[in-house]
């Protein structure tokens, strides 16, 4: 398990795939920025918007529902060249993409 910048917890499978645990002072895009900012080695800040592969409100809003009424959900989306994968149990799944040739 490493630590980022923020001491806050990323795990990894010990392959390509990531997960970073939701806390509970930020949302799910605020975690996967993190992810994918930890895993590029960059600032939040200098990551493309996040709304520009998923309609951030409705990300929002749809895990906030799944949690309040016990639900599962899960949401696959690409960004910044990574699958990334939210449920509804306060994880990030990210993962590299893998490069296909031919």
């Amino acid at each position: 398990m490493q630590q980022d910048h923020h001491c806050k917890e990323i795990s990894t499978d010990g392959g390509s795939t990531i997960t970073v645990e939701q806390q509970l002072d930020e949302s799910p895009t605020q975690a996967i920025l993190r992810g994918i900012a930890v895993l590029n080695g960059v600032a939040e800040t200098t990551l493309d918007p996040l709304y520009n592969s998923i309609e951030v409100d409705a990300l929002e809003q749809l895990i906030k529902h799944a949690r309040r009424h016990n639900s599962a959900v899960s949401i696959t989306f690409t960004f910044e060249g990574y699958t990334i994968r939210v449920t509804d149990k306060r994880n990030v799944k990210i993962k590299k993409e893998s490069i296909q040739i031919g």
